[in-house]
């Protein structure tokens, strides 16, 4: 059984999903435009671009502006500096954008997923999809 801080829960959730949705409107001003690809270890079918990197930023810091203990565990980690906080219970899981070989690809089929671990179990999760034709797009959650 999990042991957290219960009355946090609701902060938790509103982050994540205000995380996936910061991810989503930077993901959305760059969708169809020309931007650097880089590929992890020279295979074409794995690109990481600069707007990967600018919401894993994007995300990190302000995760660390609301949980500067908090760690951050985040798919382009090397690239981007992060570090772990150090010593938490609490750790953030992040793929900025899930789905680059086909936001490079032009199709829109893409999201931003952010999770919160708590003792290595999962407490809060969002992923936003920005391309669902409406202006919000869509965020699933779980707590």
């Amino acid at each position: 059984m999990v042991k957290y801080q219960s009355a946090n829960i609701i902060e938790f959730e509103k982050l994540a999903e205000k995380l996936a949705r910061g991810a989503g409107v930077i993901i959305k001003e760059h969708f169809g435009r020309k931007v650097g690809i880089e590929f992890k270890n020279g295979k074409k079918a794995d690109p990481v671009t600069e707007v990967d990197f600018k919401c894993q930023l994007f995300i990190s810091n302000e995760i660390k502006k609301y949980y500067p203990d908090h760690e951050f565990i985040g798919e382009e980690t090397d690239k981007t500096n992060d570090k772990s906080y150090g010593g938490s219970k609490y750790v953030w899981v992040v793929d900025p954008l899930d789905g680059t070989l086909n936001f490079t690809s032009n199709f829109p089929l893409f999201s931003s997923s952010v999770a919160l671990l708590y003792d290595g179990e999962p407490i809060v999760g969002a992923i936003h999809l920005p391309w669902p034709y409406n202006e919000d797009g869509i965020v699933v959650h779980a707590s």
